[in-house]
């Protein structure tokens, strides 16, 4: 399956890819997973193509699971970013259980696995938000979004309204945090009867709906869209995370729909892009 992808220049597309990985066990017995892979691809002739499988169970991954469908490709940096998150409600480590109800479960909740370009991870990057924890949701409920600038890195869960800013020197503690909306676990009602049972995140699932959509850094800035409140908002930071301007994405324009929305670099400047449909045709529409 071809998943997440992105055109890392003119010529280049990257995208993620999951793979079957098979393998035999005892007594002839096929054991079957999925595999990430990257594929880099020349859109202008079919057969320069680069097909890239990634090491699955490294040391530095042995905690968490690859998800195939967050991934990020770095030039700048030549690192590949792949979601990463621990099992739900329990994960296996040296014969013990970790539950993501205790404390203990979130001493290490990685965003994203790091990997360089010679299919080895190398590190992690990322936490999960404090809602997660005062809520005991593990990674229900987790958006991951990650880009970078130079040698800064920029990471969300996309739930817990919270961007952290790393320096590619330093992966294990972020240089600054962005608080792009609040959300507090007095927002929510809790049914503590369900704790230990997979319908317990299924309560909060009308809750969840602000979210960081898509974010972006420049040499200055740093660029946010998200929903709130039923609307789409796009933000600009300075580095040091204060606010500096806000602009509405309407969800209407012209009896036209908003249905997808992202943000994009035009000519050096970050842009809110909205592609709006009529049931007839989609209009795309950059706004500053």
């Amino acid at each position: 399956m071809c998943l997440t992808g992105s055109m890392i220049n003119p010529d280049t597309l990257v995208f993620s890819v999951s793979v079957p990985n098979l393998k035999y066990k005892e007594g002839n017995n096929m054991a079957y997973s999925n595999a990430p892979a990257v594929i880099f691809q020349n859109i202008h002739n079919e057969k320069m193509r680069e097909f890239i499988p990634m090491e699955l169970f490294g040391s530095i991954d042995s905690i968490t699971y690859i998800g195939h469908e967050s991934f990020y490709y770095s030039e700048k940096l030549d690192l590949l970013f792949f979601a990463s998150f621990k099992g739900y409600p329990y994960f296996e480590l040296t014969n013990e259980h970790q539950n993501p109800f205790e404390e203990c479960f979130y001493k290490e909740t990685p965003l994203y696995t790091v990997y360089d370009t010679d299919k080895k991870p190398v590190g992690r990057i990322g936490q999960l938000g404090q809602i997660h924890m005062d809520l005991h949701l593990g990674y229900a409920y987790c958006n991951p979004k990650i880009t970078s600038h130079g040698s800064t890195i920029a990471v969300t869960d996309g739930t817990s309204g919270i961007l952290s800013i790393y320096d590619n020197n330093d992966w294990g503690k972020p240089l600054s945090t962005v608080e792009v909306f609040n959300v507090s676990a007095d927002d929510f009602t809790i049914d503590s009867t369900l704790y230990g049972t997979e319908e317990y995140a299924y309560q909060f699932q009308d809750n969840f709906q602000d979210l960081i959509v898509d974010i972006l850094i420049d040499e200055t800035s740093i660029y946010t869209l998200s929903i709130e409140g039923g609307c789409y908002f796009k933000k600009t930071f300075d580095r040091d995370g204060n606010l500096k301007n806000t602009i509405l994405v309407p969800n209407t324009i012209e009896s036209h729909q908003l249905e997808i929305t992202g943000l994009c670099l035009v000519k050096n400047k970050v842009l809110a892009v909205g592609f709006y449909y009529d049931k007839e045709r989609h209009n795309m529409v950059l706004l500053d």
